[in-house]
């Protein structure tokens, strides 16, 4: 005897996704469980008269109808008339788009904004502040403070910081069958209760504008998770969480593809090497051309020893030709295979650095874009 359905299929999931699109939150599980186990049910009959496990349960889908009817009443059900009236048209067409996404058919955007005004950063105490409080996570309360009602824009190391409103935030959670919690301190949780990889993430609002919460676009990026995560692009980078595929696009900067890889320093190298420092990504005085055999606009980051246990970063795009122009400020490179190795002098005086392919492979196996090149200058071996 063949055993029941007992979990969804890939298309099941993103059915119940485009159906419950445009419920309020609280409502959303609701409505996805109820659904679920109707699914669930009446696949089990129709596998016990003879279909097959994956037809009965394409019947069951059929049965429903179309993911938008569902959701259209589903959404009269739950909101006001006049809700429906002035959005319903713009809820079904956006519905349409994610269940398009959810079969990998389409990509979804997540714009990043940057030359937002920035809050004052303090170690200290929410009281001991004047103004509107941003957010109070480890000790540290972010602020605007009410003698400055106009913040200066406070650019990075490495150019603007890219960020990301809640709205894009929820939405691709949303996606990942994941949940969000914004916490009266300014705290986001982010927890994805279906999966067997159970990852959580938290971190502080950045900055609010036109009422609006933002985060640093980075922050979407979990190297130590077990999920698939593999990016792709330079100018525009693209990440790909198991199905799903996300376009992280520059609304306001046609750099903001270059200052989203340098901010992203802290979190590949940490995992790659746990316990080691690093700054954002910066660009040194001297540039290093080498040929590699990795296809265009792949990234490439150079990792080289400072102080202690602290190093710095810096990010190319590979070009057409497969060539690199590695730019930093050491005069001679050693390029070597593996971290440790980044902290032996040389007698010849030349600077260890680390080649990290970091595109196009899963972030949480890093190590595997790790290379020598076959061609450098005369100034890097």
């Amino acid at each position: 005897m063949t055993a029941a359905i007992t979990e969804l299929t890939p298309a099941a999931r993103a059915y119940l996704r485009r159906a419950t699109w445009g419920l309020p939150r609280e409502k959303q599980r609701e409505v996805w469980d109820e659904l679920e186990e109707h699914l669930l049910t009446r696949a089990a009959q129709l596998q016990a008269c003879g279909a097959a496990p994956p037809e009965a349960l394409a019947r069951a889908l059929a049965e429903l109808g179309s993911p938008a009817r569902v959701s259209a009443g589903m959404t009269g059900v739950y909101l006001m008339p006049k809700l429906i009236l002035m959005a319903g048209a713009g809820a079904l067409a956006l519905s349409a788009a994610l269940y398009a996404l959810a079969g990998g058919r389409e990509t979804a955007q997540l714009p990043m904004v940057t030359n937002l005004p920035m809050p004052v950063c303090e170690r200290t105490e929410p009281k001991n502040v004047t103004g509107t409080m941003i957010s109070n996570w480890k000790n540290t309360v972010c602020y605007f403070p009410t003698s400055s009602p106009k913040p200066l824009l406070v650019p990075g190391l490495s150019g603007p910081e890219p960020l990301v409103s809640l709205d894009t935030v929820e939405r691709m959670i949303h996606l990942l069958d994941g949940k969000t919690r914004l916490q009266p301190n300014g705290v986001l949780e982010i927890s994805f209760p279906l999966s067997e990889d159970i990852v959580r993430a938290s971190f502080r609002v950045t900055t609010r504008f036109e009422g609006q919460s933002y985060f640093p676009a980075q922050s979407l990026i979990w190297p130590s998770s077990s999920k698939r995560q593999i990016l792709s692009g330079y100018q525009q980078p693209t990440l790909r969480i198991e199905q799903q595929v996300f376009a992280m696009s520059g609304t306001h900067s046609p750099q903001a593809g270059a200052d989203f890889y340098n901010r992203l320093s802290p979190r590949l190298v940490s995992n790659l090497e746990p316990g080691a420092y690093t700054t954002d990504g910066m660009t040194g005085a001297r540039s290093h051309p080498i040929q590699t055999a990795l296809k265009a606009d792949d990234v490439v980051l150079t990792v080289i020893h400072s102080h202690d246990n602290f190093y710095l970063t810096h990010y190319a795009p590979v070009s057409s030709t497969g060539s690199v122009n590695i730019k930093v400020n050491s005069a001679r490179l050693q390029f070597i295979s593996s971290f440790r190795q980044l902290q032996q002098k040389r007698a010849d005086g030349r600077t260890p650095a680390l080649l990290i392919r970091v595109t196009n492979v899963p972030l949480n196996k890093l190590k595997s874009g790790i290379f020598v090149p076959a061609r450098t200058t005369s100034d890097a071996n």
